[in-house]
């Protein structure tokens, strides 16, 4: 049985459902990533990770890499 663990990432910048789609496409290509969510109401994204897992970091990056956002680990 796999653990799955849960983070949850504070996301500014996001303005449409476009946004949310291209942040959750490009966490979910980084290896270990089970699920993602982006919520630009709540301004967050959420990604579970399985397994071998991203570092938040690398989340991070990608999540910057997918338009003009900023982020940074919640909690």
């Amino acid at each position: 049985m796999t653990d799955n663990k849960e983070l949850v990432f504070s996301v500014t910048g996001m303005t449409c459902g476009g946004c949310e789609k291209g942040i959750k496409q490009a966490v979910e290509r980084l290896a270990g990533v089970k699920a993602a969510t982006a919520d630009r109401i709540r301004k967050e994204a959420r990604v579970t990770l399985e397994g071998a897992t991203a570092s938040p970091d690398q989340i991070i990056a990608a999540i910057q890499g997918a338009g003009k956002f900023q982020a940074k680990l919640s909690g």
